[in-house]
């Protein structure tokens, strides 16, 4: 009788694109979506890294390799799965501050349709300097605003109160609907959730208590990734059986990330948010040489 990592792997046979090992795309979906959960991403990111470390180290798995422009659909899926499961859990803790994220969402979403349907157009080069670069620019802005606000009274602020939104400047909302849209339209290059890139003007800017960063982060990336999956689904970059599985692991880790991000501190947070920036700033610098 066949076993279950036969039954798993024989659904990549016929499939020369994706990974023979479908025990191999569960492992990667869920890691990337406890990460996801943890702290308010997608997930894509961990994706493209770990994606790209399977083909480096077991370069016999792939027939014929997956280019980064088709990493980047699978990303997109499991980032847009991931996160419906960690906005489920977030909701009912109450750590969404959900104007926010529709506000800065719903200016990202078009952005991210946009992307997802030029990245068919990008060269991988391209694309991976464009990751380097947003995540080296975004852990420097991270860790200054969030620093700042861990020992701010901001903190304390009740985020669902609808005077938070009207206490912030015309100016900070214009730059963070312009940011939003160039996020989107970069998230949707990449594959990934695009809130690993709003959290800090959420924090920073919109005045986010940390508490309820990671809720309204995962919030946004639904309505980012989502529109990614589309736009990667019309330039034909998703291998949807494959993709799904990995989704569907996805789905469960973002769940249990969100779950346990209660439990960690703050400075822990700050942690693991850069640890897995830097991570994943190397994984697409290695990748040009």
């Amino acid at each position: 009788m066949t076993d279950c990592f036969d039954l798993l792997t024989s659904l990549g046979h016929g499939v020369g694109l994706v990974p023979a090992s479908s025990l191999a795309l569960m492992a990667v979906g869920f890691l990337a979506g406890v990460a996801a959960g943890l702290l308010g991403i997608g997930g894509g990111l961990m994706i493209l890294a770990m994606m790209s470390g399977l083909q480096l180290m077991w370069p016999q798995m792939i027939s014929g390799g997956l280019s980064f422009a088709q990493l980047t659909g699978f990303a997109a899926l499991q980032s847009f799965t991931a996160s419906v499961s960690a906005t489920t859990v977030h909701a009912i803790g109450k750590r969404i501050c959900y104007k926010t994220s529709l506000l800065l969402g719903g200016v990202a979403l078009l952005g991210g349709y946009i992307g997802g349907r030029w990245s068919v157009l990008w060269n991988e080069t391209a694309l991976r300097l464009l990751m380097a670069a947003m995540l080296i620019i975004l852990m420097v802005f991270y860790w200054v605003k969030t620093a700042k606000n861990t020992s701010s009274a901001v903190t304390t602020v009740d985020p669902s109160s609808p005077s938070d939104l009207k206490s912030v400047s015309l100016l900070s909302w214009t730059v963070c609907f312009a940011v939003a849209f160039v996020t989107g339209v970069a998230a949707g290059l990449l594959g990934i959730g695009g809130s690993v890139f709003l959290i800090p003007l959420m924090v920073g800017l919109l005045w986010v208590p940390l508490s309820h960063s990671s809720g309204s982060g995962s919030a946004t990336a639904v309505l980012i990734a989502g529109a990614s999956v589309v736009g990667k689904a019309q330039a034909g970059l998703i291998d949807w059986p494959h993709a799904l599985l990995m989704a569907g692991a996805g789905l469960v880790g973002g769940a249990v990330g969100a779950q346990w991000m209660p439990h960690i501190p703050p400075k822990m947070m700050r942690i693991l948010f850069l640890i897995m920036m830097i991570s994943a700033t190397l994984n697409a610098l290695s990748g040009l040489f």
